[in-house]
Order: C-alpha cells, then sequence, then structure tokens
C-alpha cells in the first residue's frame, strides 16, 4: 500500500512540475488534461497492468506488453490533444473586413490583409475611435510624464483610463492591464467600453496571451454598447477569428504561445493566407 501511495504521490507531483516549469520557464503550452492524462496512463502501466500480465508473459513478454501499452496510449492522447486543441475558426461568421493592427481604430475594413502587422505595442496609434450610438467617440491617452504617480488620481473612468494609458506608454504594461481591466469592471454600461476591452485585448496578444485575448472580445460582444452597434460588432468577430488563427498556427508550428512582436514573418505569412482562406469560404 505505501508503494501505490508513493508511486501516486510522485507520479502526480512530477507532472505538476513539468507542468509549472514547460509553461513558466521555457513557454511551452503544455495543457492540463491531456499532461494528466499521461500521469493517469502512466499510473496503469506502472501499477496495475504488470500485475495482470507478468504472471503470464514473464519478464520479457510483459516488457512487450508494457511498450505496446505505452505507444499505444501516447498515440491515443497526442490525437486527442491536437484534436481538442484545434476548433474550427468557422464557428463564428466573418463577413468582411480585418481589424488593422496597427491601428487601434475599430472600424470594418474591406480588401486584402494589410501585409505589416502591428508587432509591438508601441506602433499601436494613440487615439481609437469608433462610432457609438450615432456619436463619436475618442479616447486620447495623455503624453508620458516623467513622474508617473503610483496609482490613479480616483476610480472614476477619465483617471483610471489616464492612469492606464501612461502606463502603457512608458511600457509598464501590467499596470496599464490592471487597470484598463478595472474601467471596464467598473463602467461595462460606458459608451467607452468596447474601446477598452480593444486595449485590453491589444496587451494580451502583445503578452503572447491569445486565449485570453480571444475570451475578452467573447466576453466584449455582450457589452451595452455593441448590441445596437453591428459594426463593431461584426470588428469583434473579425478579431476574435484573427487570433484563433494566430493561436491555432503557433501550436501547430510548436512555437508556443510567443508574443506577438515576436512571430516571424513567414509564420504572419501564413496567417494572413489562412485568414484569406477562411474569409472565402464564410
Amino acid at each position: 500500500m505505501e508503494y501505490i501511495l508513493i508511486s501516486v504521490f510522485t507520479i502526480l507531483l512530477t507532472t505538476f512540475l513539468v507542468y509549472k516549469i514547460a509553461n513558466r520557464i521555457f513557454n511551452v503550452p503544455l495543457r492540463k488534461k491531456p499532461l494528466f492524462l499521461c500521469a493517469a496512463c502512466a499510473l496503469f502501466i506502472s501499477l496495475v497492468l504488470p500485475r495482470i500480465v507478468v504472471g503470464v508473459t514473464g519478464l520479457l513478454g510483459t516488457l512487450v506488453v508494457l511498450a505496446l501499452f505505452a505507444v499505444l496510449f501516447a498515440y491515443f492522447i497526442a490525437y486527442y490533444d491536437n484534436h481538442d486543441q484545434s476548433p474550427p475558426v468557422a464557428e463564428i461568421p466573418v463577413e468582411k473586413g480585418l481589424m488593422d493592427e496597427k491601428v487601434a481604430t475599430v472600424e470594418t475594413a474591406e480588401g486584402p490583409l494589410p501585409k505589416d502587422n502591428a508587432r509591438t505595442p508601441e506602433e499601436q496609434d494613440t487615439i481609437i475611435q469608433t462610432t457609438l450610438n450615432g456619436q463619436e467617440v475618442t479616447v486620447s491617452p495623455p503624453s508620458v510624464r516623467s513622474d508617473l504617480s503610483d496609482q490613479p488620481l480616483s476610480d472614476a473612468l477619465d483617471d483610471l483610463l489616464d492612469y492606464a494609458f501612461q502606463q502603457k506608454e512608458a511600457g509598464n504594461l501590467c499596470l496599464a492591464l490592471k487597470y484598463f481591466q478595472q474601467a471596464l469592471k467598473l463602467y461595462p454600461d460606458n459608451e467607452v467600453s468596447p474601446l477598452i476591452v480593444v486595449e485590453i485585448g491589444s496587451i494580451l496578444k502583445n503578452k503572447g496571451q491569445y486565449d485570453e485575448a480571444i475570451k475578452v472580445f467573447v466576453e466584449g460582444r455582450n457589452l451595452p454598447a455593441l448590441r445596437s452597434n453591428s459594426t463593431v460588432q461584426q470588428d469583434f468577430i473579425n478579431t476574435i477569428a484573427y487570433l484563433r488563427i494566430v493561436r491555432n498556427v503557433l501550436l501547430q508550428r510548436r512555437l508556443g504561445f510567443i508574443p506577438y512582436g515576436e512571430i516571424p514573418a513567414a509564420v504572419f505569412d501564413e496567417i494572413d493566407a489562412e485568414f484569406r482562406e477562411w474569409r472565402k469560404l464564410t
């Protein structure tokens, strides 16, 4: 009994450490479900299977059976992982346009996809505009001051956005993300909330957190300001589709979730080609 408990504890601890080290240090996007399936299969092969076959096949036969089961389990886990992590992007219809990644302007753009996508947060325009409920809304980040304050002046929307933009321009993306998220949480019904979603998604994308960016845009489609604005709604759909293609191409090339600005040009060409092809199919 002690042997079984020690074996189970050792395999689970090793699995947890591999997951943390791969994702945090080596930026290899291991996923929990397949990894713990591997752990379960390892427990079965090491603890259960030998007791079943060792008395029948002998030592050599047992090793052969264990090797066959290990290969079989590895194949099915790899198949499950590839199938599960590549959902078809066609589940969201896209009619036209792609939000140009060099501009944070929310607009529907027709024509070919831009070849030179935005690669760094610094290349984002400092003014984002959209039309909400028939009125033009502009959010202009203030110029960066050399003496950045430690926190916003208050929880008012303007103060939160001013501070978030200051931190973004200063390169403090974690702080900028925190206060953009706080502004969205406190003022989800405000007409500028879609613009805040764009800023949050842009930061997450540039940090390589594509799943989180997709989730932000998916949830952002439920904002009150978007319900009566089909143009911005369509832009969110376009962005979700594009980010999904970016994520899937990176996974297929086994590059990991590298920051958007570090994606090689050849990979961008593949991403753009897939997006164009997908637009034709939809």
